[in-house]
């Protein structure tokens, strides 16, 4: 009985999604799935205080997996800080994002019902354990500013969201910028993802190979080692990639974001995941476009 329930659910979401025809034609892809009269599942790294095992770290990838493709919106922010437009500092304005703007976005989020997810729901969506929501998103945060600790973190859960955190190692505990280890550990408690994002925040393309693999598996490694949790999630260093750094992250890790733009996931390219950037003008009416509203 059980075993022909889990065939009759797998089979009802891969009709959900729109396969890979091997065309390359991404306008096939629906913007918006239809699960309407479907209840998702509630899930996540932290479900129900559930948190996830090593040995769960990894995918039984079937053929109909590997054609998989489903637009989901997967927003990218750095700085949550109000930096004037006419600083000196130009980079650092480009990529911040004021508190009050990131705080009206998470309440259009909540009053909309958009889903937020981490990678391990999207693990699970794949595998066919949790359905794709209506409307859904994933908010990422680079680089581990202490600012997501003290300003992120209290919103999110004032709105009973989650995101995934994209953690430089090598700084914790040794920049008062960064987070620290406690307060990385109290993110994940509250149920967003942490992810990694090398040792040093080298552009990674331009190291040897003993360089690549030390920012690639090192920060993995001392990323589970002080949480006790598998890092599933990998994003670029300024979104330096070379063939060299592919093959390794695809050794360690299931996802790695990119800073391409788009909002495309496809299985088959899921170490080059696409990205929205959320630049300090933009507005949350703008990214209504992602969501069918």
């Amino acid at each position: 009985m059980v075993s022909g329930l889990l065939i009759a659910f797998s089979f009802f979401l891969l009709l959900k999604f729109e396969m890979d025809g091997g065309d390359g034609n991404e306008n096939n892809v629906d913007q918006k799935l239809d699960f309407s009269g479907v209840n998702t599942l509630s899930g996540g790294q932290f479900s129900g205080m559930h948190f996830p095992r090593f040995d769960q770290a990894k995918f039984q990838i079937t053929p109909e997996m590997k054609k998989l493709k489903f637009r989901i919106p997967i927003l990218m922010f750095h700085y949550i800080k109000d930096i004037p437009s006419n600083t000196h500092d130009q980079l650092g304005y480009k990529l911040s994002y004021a508190p009050q703007k990131l705080e009206a976005l998470f309440e259009y989020l909540d009053k909309n019902n958009i889903k937020t997810l981490t990678f391990w729901d999207m693990k699970a969506i794949l595998e066919g354990k949790m359905l794709l929501p209506e409307r859904a998103v994933i908010l990422t945060f680079d680089d581990g500013h202490r600012e997501h600790y003290t300003t992120v973190l209290p919103l999110l859960k004032k709105y009973n969201l989650k995101a995934v955190f994209f953690i430089i190692s090598g700084k914790a505990d040794t920049d008062p910028l960064f987070v620290t280890w406690d307060e990385i550990r109290k993110i994940a408690e509250q149920g967003s993802e942490i992810g990694s994002h090398s040792v040093n925040h080298y552009a990674i393309s331009t190291l040897s190979l003993s360089g690549v693999r030390h920012e690639v598996i090192d920060s993995k490694k001392q990323l589970e080692a002080r949480l006790g949790l598998p890092i599933i999630s990998f994003c670029y260093p300024m979104g330096r990639y070379d063939a060299r750094v592919l093959r390794e992250v695809e050794k360690e890790y299931l996802f790695a974001r990119s800073t391409k733009g788009g909002d495309l996931f496809r299985f088959a390219k899921r170490f080059e995941i696409p990205t929205i950037r959320v630049f300090p003008t933009t507005k949350t009416g703008e990214l209504a476009k992602y969501w069918g509203l």
